[in-house]
Protein backbone atom coordinates (compact mmCIF):
# COMPACT_ATOMS: atom_id res chain seq x y z
CA UNK A 1 0.00 0.00 0.00
CA UNK A 2 1.54 3.88 -0.86
CA UNK A 3 1.55 6.09 2.13
CA UNK A 4 -0.27 9.16 1.35
CA UNK A 5 2.87 11.26 0.62
CA UNK A 6 3.58 8.77 -1.99
CA UNK A 7 0.07 9.13 -3.37
CA UNK A 8 0.51 12.52 -3.66
CA UNK A 9 3.79 12.22 -5.75
CA UNK A 10 2.29 9.85 -7.53
CA UNK A 11 -0.68 12.52 -8.60
CA UNK A 12 1.94 15.37 -8.99
CA UNK A 13 4.22 13.40 -11.47
CA UNK A 14 1.11 12.00 -13.67
CA UNK A 15 -0.20 15.40 -13.42
CA UNK A 16 3.00 16.89 -15.05
CA UNK A 17 2.99 14.19 -17.57
CA UNK A 18 -0.41 15.26 -18.66
CA UNK A 19 -0.16 18.84 -18.13
CA UNK A 20 3.35 18.22 -20.85
CA UNK A 21 1.28 16.28 -23.34
CA UNK A 22 -1.19 19.00 -23.55
CA UNK A 23 1.51 21.52 -24.01
CA UNK A 24 2.46 19.42 -26.96
CA UNK A 25 -1.02 18.43 -28.34
CA UNK A 26 -1.29 22.35 -28.04
CA UNK A 27 1.30 22.82 -30.25
CA UNK A 28 0.68 20.25 -32.61
CA UNK A 29 -3.14 21.23 -33.44
CA UNK A 30 -1.82 25.10 -34.00
CA UNK A 31 -1.22 23.89 -37.11
CA UNK A 32 -4.61 24.37 -37.35
CA UNK A 33 -4.51 27.97 -37.66
CA UNK A 34 -2.45 27.85 -40.55
CA UNK A 35 -4.06 28.98 -44.04
CA UNK A 36 -6.34 26.13 -44.78
CA UNK A 37 -4.71 24.37 -47.80
CA UNK A 38 -0.94 24.47 -45.76
CA UNK A 39 -3.06 23.42 -42.65
CA UNK A 40 -4.85 20.52 -44.30
CA UNK A 41 -1.65 19.36 -45.51
CA UNK A 42 0.56 19.62 -42.75
CA UNK A 43 -2.33 18.21 -40.13
CA UNK A 44 -2.66 15.26 -41.88
CA UNK A 45 1.39 14.53 -42.40
CA UNK A 46 1.47 15.06 -38.76
CA UNK A 47 -1.07 12.95 -37.93
CA UNK A 48 0.12 10.40 -40.49
CA UNK A 49 3.42 10.89 -39.13
CA UNK A 50 2.32 10.40 -35.31
CA UNK A 51 0.11 7.55 -36.05
CA UNK A 52 3.18 5.54 -37.53
CA UNK A 53 5.59 6.18 -35.21
CA UNK A 54 6.09 3.60 -32.03
CA UNK A 55 7.90 5.92 -29.73
CA UNK A 56 4.42 8.10 -30.06
CA UNK A 57 2.87 4.61 -29.53
CA UNK A 58 4.51 3.82 -26.32
CA UNK A 59 3.68 7.50 -25.35
CA UNK A 60 0.73 7.02 -25.68
CA UNK A 61 0.35 4.03 -23.91
CA UNK A 62 2.03 6.08 -20.90
CA UNK A 63 -0.80 8.58 -21.44
CA UNK A 64 -3.72 6.21 -21.34
CA UNK A 65 -1.95 4.81 -18.15
CA UNK A 66 -1.23 8.19 -16.45
CA UNK A 67 -4.95 9.16 -16.66
CA UNK A 68 -6.10 6.44 -15.42
CA UNK A 69 -3.45 6.44 -12.68
CA UNK A 70 -3.92 9.82 -11.74
CA UNK A 71 -7.97 9.92 -12.02
CA UNK A 72 -7.87 6.76 -9.59
CA UNK A 73 -5.54 8.43 -7.24
CA UNK A 74 -7.25 11.56 -7.43
CA UNK A 75 -10.19 9.61 -6.32
CA UNK A 76 -8.55 7.46 -3.75
CA UNK A 77 -6.33 10.74 -2.11
CA UNK A 78 -10.13 12.68 -2.30
CA UNK A 79 -12.10 9.65 -0.63
CA UNK A 80 -9.51 9.64 2.00
CA UNK A 81 -9.59 13.27 2.69
CA UNK A 82 -13.60 13.17 3.34
CA UNK A 83 -13.21 10.08 5.66
CA UNK A 84 -11.34 11.72 7.88
CA UNK A 85 -13.19 15.22 6.96
CA UNK A 86 -14.22 15.60 10.95
CA UNK A 87 -11.22 16.76 11.84
CA UNK A 88 -11.38 19.89 9.01
CA UNK A 89 -15.16 20.34 9.49
CA UNK A 90 -14.31 23.72 12.15
CA UNK A 91 -10.85 24.74 10.28
CA UNK A 92 -12.73 27.24 8.07
CA UNK A 93 -10.56 25.94 5.33
CA UNK A 94 -12.75 28.05 2.63
CA UNK A 95 -11.20 31.55 3.89
CA UNK A 96 -7.72 30.16 2.76
CA UNK A 97 -8.24 28.28 0.27
CA UNK A 98 -9.24 28.88 -3.77
CA UNK A 99 -12.59 27.56 -4.81
CA UNK A 100 -10.39 25.07 -7.41
CA UNK A 101 -8.73 23.75 -4.97
CA UNK A 102 -11.40 22.80 -2.91
CA UNK A 103 -13.28 21.39 -5.71
CA UNK A 104 -10.36 19.19 -7.51
CA UNK A 105 -13.14 16.13 -7.41
CA UNK A 106 -15.82 17.98 -9.81
CA UNK A 107 -13.37 20.06 -11.75
CA UNK A 108 -11.02 16.65 -12.16
CA UNK A 109 -14.71 15.04 -13.01
CA UNK A 110 -15.80 17.73 -15.79
CA UNK A 111 -12.42 17.47 -17.14
CA UNK A 112 -12.90 13.76 -17.70
CA UNK A 113 -16.09 13.52 -18.91
CA UNK A 114 -14.51 16.28 -21.90
CA UNK A 115 -11.42 13.75 -22.46
CA UNK A 116 -14.23 10.56 -22.89
CA UNK A 117 -16.04 13.22 -25.55
CA UNK A 118 -12.71 14.18 -27.10
CA UNK A 119 -11.73 10.55 -27.02
CA UNK A 120 -14.77 9.78 -29.02
CA UNK A 121 -14.69 12.58 -31.23
CA UNK A 122 -11.31 11.96 -32.62
CA UNK A 123 -9.16 9.15 -31.52
CA UNK A 124 -12.16 6.28 -31.30
CA UNK A 125 -12.83 7.70 -34.88
CA UNK A 126 -9.35 7.84 -36.43
CA UNK A 127 -8.49 4.85 -34.98
CA UNK A 128 -12.20 2.48 -35.29
CA UNK A 129 -14.35 4.38 -37.85
CA UNK A 130 -14.44 5.42 -40.72
CA UNK A 131 -13.06 9.02 -41.17
CA UNK A 132 -13.18 10.80 -44.03
CA UNK A 133 -10.43 10.13 -46.49
CA UNK A 134 -8.14 12.26 -48.37
CA UNK A 135 -7.54 12.04 -52.52
CA UNK A 136 -4.73 9.23 -52.06
CA UNK A 137 -7.14 6.86 -49.17
CA UNK A 138 -5.12 8.26 -45.93
CA UNK A 139 -7.32 8.83 -43.18
CA UNK A 140 -7.99 12.50 -43.09
CA UNK A 141 -7.90 14.01 -39.69
CA UNK A 142 -8.09 17.63 -41.11
CA UNK A 143 -11.17 16.99 -42.41
CA UNK A 144 -12.85 15.32 -39.34
CA UNK A 145 -11.57 18.18 -37.48
CA UNK A 146 -13.70 20.50 -39.90
CA UNK A 147 -16.44 18.63 -39.64
CA UNK A 148 -16.66 18.21 -35.51
CA UNK A 149 -16.27 21.75 -35.12
CA UNK A 150 -19.38 22.67 -37.79
CA UNK A 151 -21.43 21.34 -35.04
CA UNK A 152 -22.42 24.58 -32.43
CA UNK A 153 -22.58 22.31 -29.57
CA UNK A 154 -18.97 20.63 -30.10
CA UNK A 155 -17.36 24.40 -29.98
CA UNK A 156 -19.30 25.29 -26.85
CA UNK A 157 -17.71 22.06 -24.69
CA UNK A 158 -14.73 22.70 -26.33
CA UNK A 159 -14.33 26.55 -25.84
Amino acid sequence: MLSTLSKKMLMCLTGLFLAFFLLIHFLGNLQLFLPQEQAHLQFNAYSHFLAGNILIKIISYVLYASIILHALDGLVITLKNRMSGAVYESDHRGRASKWYSRNMGILGTLILIFLVIHFQNFWYVYKFGAPPLDERGNKDLYMLVIAVFQQWWYVLIYV
